[in-house]
């Protein structure tokens, strides 16, 4: 569950950095036109495109991160419902002695917070 949990924020991160890596937005032929610094377009007219891509990026990287707290609910839900074999507690109890149950969700909590630090970190870099 653990090796789950880090797969997961790991791909965040990675989604993260590529939907927000301005030096690969627009042709490499535009970077010339920004001075090499990949800032952004130098004028009105690549403004539109780098634009649109910059939204489709980002698009794409709420899609990914979505599919992410997707899977992270349903193991939530598979955890909540599953009963150790040997013990015939609920794996989720099993995990974190805490836990109350199958209405209990704050490993998923958790999750997500780790999952808006992670982004939020990506993006301050």
């Amino acid at each position: 569950v653990e090796r789950a949990e880090r797969e997961m924020l790991k791909l965040a991160r990675n989604a993260v950095a590529t939907a927000l890596d301005t030096s690969t937005l627009g042709d490499a032929s535009d970077e010339k036109a920004r001075g090499g610094r990949g800032k952004g377009p130098a004028n009105a007219t690549a403004a539109g495109a780098w634009k649109a891509e910059l939204w489709t990026r980002m698009e794409a990287l709420m899609d990914a991160l979505a599919g992410k707290v997707s899977q992270a609910w349903n193991l939530q839900r598979v955890l909540a419902k599953k009963r150790d074999p040997q013990t015939h507690q609920l794996l989720l109890e099993v995990l974190d002695s805490e836990a109350r149950g199958e209405r209990d969700t704050r490993w998923f909590a958790a999750f997500w917070g780790k999952l808006m630090r992670a982004a939020v970190e990506q993006m301050m870099q």
